[in-house]
């Protein structure tokens, strides 16, 4: 029976045990100096050194092992050369070995699990777990560069905005680890590898642990490495631990980072646990000159109560950020008039500006609150009606919240909210409508959604179905549901409300209008191009006597057009649209500047990437200047710069900003959000660009498991998953694991697409080249045809792409090469 059936043998081969000793060339195994638990003393045993000039000794299962790069208390970390995939990995062996016991054997291995479906830009991505030898390892992805301690060890400090840019970063990947329900409690510069572009990437989350889990060591030792440690994670009796935990760790490496030495060090690992216990941090200022904003964020994150300090490592992002940018941090408050006035310093028009929204606002909510008083004729009722107004909602009219960050003052809204009128359907509608809208306002799509799905229950409940407050929650609600990815639960909405609506204030109204073009966008988000098309016509006849409705339809229109490879009719009704729309809302109005990026992808599209740059970055930095950096429009116009570049061949330039794109959209949209996996593809296409196929296959591993656990394993957008994994096995010379990948996606194509679709025409092309691959001429000649029809149809005969296919069906007779051809990017919807 062998360790996976469950059961693990007392005792080993001796072969196995000098392997291990062998392996790790260590005569006492220990972490940090402060034990480690689960090992047994016959671990204790001088080692032999590890000769890798002996096959014997060099093979370590699928692995070959090439040089020693690393070692930590857990294990030595090999390079090593996966035979079966032919990439090098970073080859991990548990030092423990075979003298470890089976608790820590288990908790090793589901811990290291958790750590596996971790896929981040800036977290070190783990390939593969086993055994072999008697010896648990790991293989990871193999970064080059150096870690951070060894660049500390060079410079020993960094400038203060540097290690704040370098700690924001990791923060936001920490985050995203704890959004999955994974701590790290090992955060040290150690730790943190740099790439070549000096990038951190996070690695070794050996002792990572789910979220809510006991922490559970043998004889009361403890896990990680003392100058690092936080307090409650240095005394094994404090229990359970949380994200304030690593919160303490990105602490310590921001410390260190500036003032050249950790806050705690000690001449033994049992003093330096004692100051940590004690928690008496030695002010950030008497190491290093220091602005008073960085060193309050420092503090805050090693303060010794988890309770006071960042609740989550995106708040401590956040307050890094706030810093970079030369704004009052929350480590070191300012009351509501010193940030009102800082802000409006910076940015006296926009100030102006969002004061009025911010008004609007409030002003909204109280009278719609004031209607429900009158009606009610509730006295209790209306004076906590009136106390969450003045209590709650007027902090939004703080106008640097509003520009940049309501989060936290909508949160602490719904919580006061839901706790005020738990037995009053009716205001809780009424607020609820209002706090919905501004989570959708602010780009917080899935926040709106479940806010907006509680309201429309209080006020179907308490106003009935025909109630015009209930269809102004449901039509927010399917908005709400559509920019969340919940088509199913959008269309049924929309099937009970779009009836009513004709009904109530006829077909023609412009509230009936508006609903009916929001449908219209979630059938063509579903692929359901010819009903869209239909409604979107429809509209456009009955929208001629409501001018203001034909800017949004006619965008809408455009974008549709392009899905039946009508660029010339697409881009005069777009320009028609953009016309209306500019004198409609002005040139700096948000949802003039997001029908832009329409054009800008039109402009892309026909190759003017000059023209298409220029336009995405004006509109980039006036949405920035309107509704922040981090809305989810914001993000896709990142994208879309990404994509210029990889589209004029510079994938090299493109990667960062898409990257960039794709760690946003994971924090504000989640893993399974469609933007997120056009993001995750775009990213691999650079990978699979710059040589690179090994990196962009786990990325686009992921996406395709989201959308096979989201149910959308038949949306039209993943045939440029399906692509993207067929080239990038083709660049590895594996067209046999690449054929089934493109075959579902032409299977898809020609089942969910028009047949002259530019989607249609990416996935025949990367069938022609595979087939050209196979030495199958005539097949991969036929896909050629088929793509450069497609192609010449939509942009003419001299579009890069046409003369691109042109040229690979021409040299077919010639096709030898072992690594594909790079091949022009393609657009996204997104």
């Amino acid at each position: 029976m062998t360790p996976h059936d469950g059961h693990r043998p007392q005792a080993r081969e001796p072969r196995k045990a000098d392997l291990a000793r062998i392996a790790f060339n260590v005569s006492t195994l220990k972490l940090a100096g402060a034990g480690l638990a689960g090992v047994t003393p016959r671990a204790r045993e001088a080692a032999p050194a590890l000769d890798l000039g002996d096959p014997a000794q060099r093979c370590f299962g699928d692995f070959e092992l090439l040089e020693r790069i690393g070692e930590g208390g857990m294990g030595a970390v090999y390079r090593a050369r996966q035979t079966s995939l032919d990439r090098e990995v970073a080859l991990k062996l548990l030092s423990a070995g075979p003298w470890a016991s089976e608790d820590f054997i288990a908790m090793f291995k589901y811990e290291a699990q958790s750590a596996a479906g971790l896929h981040h830009p800036n977290i070190v991505a783990v390939y593969a777990i086993g055994e072999q030898e008697g010896l648990i390892y790991y293989a990871m992805e193999l970064v080059p560069g150096e870690t951070l301690d060894h660049c500390l060890d060079r410079v020993h400090a960094m400038a203060p905005r540097d290690a704040a840019v370098l700690v924001r970063t990791i923060a936001e990947a920490v985050d995203y680890a704890h959004r999955l329900g994974v701590l790290h409690l090992d955060l040290k510069p150690a730790n943190i590898l740099l790439d070549r572009a000096g990038q951190p990437k996070v690695s070794d989350f050996g002792l990572a642990r789910r979220l809510g889990r006991s922490l559970s060591i043998e004889n009361e030792q403890v896990l990680g490495t003392p100058s690092y440690m936080a307090p409650e994670q240095a005394d094994p009796l404090r229990g359970v631990l949380t994200p304030a935990t690593d919160v303490w760790g990105l602490g310590t490496i921001l410390y260190e980072c500036v003032a050249g030495s950790p806050p705690f060090l000690a001449p033994s690992a049992e003093e330096t646990l004692r100051l940590v216990r004690e928690g008496r941090v030695r002010r950030l200022s008497r190491s290093a000159t220091v602005h008073r904003d960085l060193e309050a964020i420092c503090a805050k994150c090693l303060a010794r109560s988890p309770l006071h300090r960042y609740v989550t490592a995106r708040a401590l992002a956040d307050d890094l950020g706030r810093y970079l940018e030369g704004r009052p941090v929350r480590a070191r408050p300012l009351n509501v008039w010193q940030r009102v006035g800082h802000w409006a310093q910076r940015e006296p028009a926009l100030a102006f500006a969002v004061a009025g929204a911010a008004l609007a606002l409030v002003s909204g909510i109280a009278a719609t609150s004031l209607q429900w008083q009158r009606a009610e004729r509730n006295a209790a009722a209306a004076r906590e009606v009136n106390r969450f107004i003045n209590e709650d909602l007027l902090a939004i009219a703080d106008p640097y919240r509003i520009d940049k960050d309501m989060t936290d003052v909508l949160a602490r809204a719904e919580a006061r909210l839901d706790a005020s009128f738990a037995d009053q359907p009716a205001a809780r509608a009424q607020i609820g409508l209002s706090i919905g809208r501004a989570w959708l306002g602010q780009g917080h799509w899935h926040e709106a959604r479940l806010r907006l799905e509680r309201t429309y229950g209080d006020a179907e409940r308490a106003l009935g179905p025909q109630h015009p407050q209930t269809l102004a929650t449901a039509e927010y609600l399917a908005l709400a549901q559509t920019y969340d990815a919940q088509y199913t639960q959008s269309e049924a909405v929309y099937r009970t409300l779009l009836p009513t609506l004709r009904q109530r204030y006829g077909a023609t109204s412009p509230r009936t209008l508006r609903v009916r073009r929001n449908h219209a966008m979630m059938l063509y988000e579903t692929d359901r191009f010819e009903p869209a098309l239909r409604e979107l016509r429809a509209l456009r006849a009955d929208s001629l006597g409501v001018p203001g409705s034909l800017a949004e339809i006619d965008a809408t229109l455009a974008d549709l057009y392009t899905e039946t490879n009508r660029w010339d009719e697409a881009m005069v009704t777009l320009q028609d649209a953009l016309a209306r729309s500019r004198r409609q809302w002005g040139a700096s109005h948000p949802e003039y500047l997001w029908q832009q990026v329409s054009l800008g992808d039109m402009l892309m599209m026909r190759g003017q990437w000059d023209q298409a740059d220029a336009l995405f970055s004006h509109i980039h930095e006036g949405l920035v200047e309107t509704i922040g950096d981090s809305h989810p429009r914001t993000l896709t116009v990142v994208h879309y710069l990404g994509l210029v570049r990889l589209e004029r061949g510079q994938p090299a330039k493109a990667l960062p900003l898409l990257r960039h794109a794709l760690r946003e959209r994971l924090r504000v949209q989640g893993p399974d959000h469609n933007w997120t996996h056009y993001s995750m593809n775009r990213v691999a296409e650079a990978l699979v660009e710059l040589g690179r196929p090994d990196e962009a296959i786990p990325l686009v591993q992921q996406a395709l498991q989201s959308v096979d656990r989201t149910g959308r394993r038949r949306q039209a957008y993943v045939i440029l998953l399906l692509d993207t994994m067929g080239r990038a096995y083709l660049a590895k010379g594996e067209p046999a694991r690449a054929e089934p990948y493109l075959r579902e996606g032409l299977q898809l194509a020609r089942d969910t697409l028009p047949a002259n679709n530019v989607r249609r025409g990416i996935i025949e092309r990367s069938m022609g080249d595979l087939c050209a691959r196979q030495h199958h001429a005539i097949e991969a000649r036929a896909h050629y045809a088929t793509a450069l029809a497609i192609f010449t149809e939509g942009w003419g005969p001299r579009h890069p792409w046409a003369r691109d296919l042109r040229a690979r069906s021409a040299a077919l007779p010639r096709i030898r090469a072992a690594t594909a051809e790079p091949r022009p990017a393609r657009r996204t919807p997104a």
